[in-house]
């Protein structure tokens, strides 16, 4: 998972070189955002494909552009708990299941 400067959600589904960029040399990094309100392409830059995703979901950005997120557990429970954020705990899918049931692993 990445993160735009605006907050954005994405997936990184490329990372390279783009030959027939502005910048040839540079690595690229493609993502598929989790808002279509954010992409621009599917996958495909200038004729060459280099990921799969729908239409306007996908963008290629320089590193510099993107900042790491977290692990696909951690964004589950923040988005359906009413927990803080807390991107250094790791939180397992049986502590989601335990939370909705209203157990504890103990």
């Amino acid at each position: 998972v990445v993160l735009d400067n605006d907050g954005f959600v994405g997936t990184v589904r490329f990372v390279g070189k783009i030959p027939k960029s502005p910048s040839p040399e540079a690595t690229w990094i493609g993502v598929e955002w989790a808002d279509s309100a954010r992409g621009k392409y599917d996958g495909s830059i200038y004729g060459d494909r280099y990921f799969e995703c729908p239409p306007n979901k996908g963008s290629f950005l320089k590193p510099s552009k993107l900042r790491r997120g977290t692990d696909f557990a951690t964004e589950l429970c923040n988005k359906y708990t009413d927990d803080q954020p807390r991107p250094h705990i790791r939180v397992s899918a049986k502590y989601l299941v335990q939370r909705e049931n209203g157990t504890s692993g103990a």
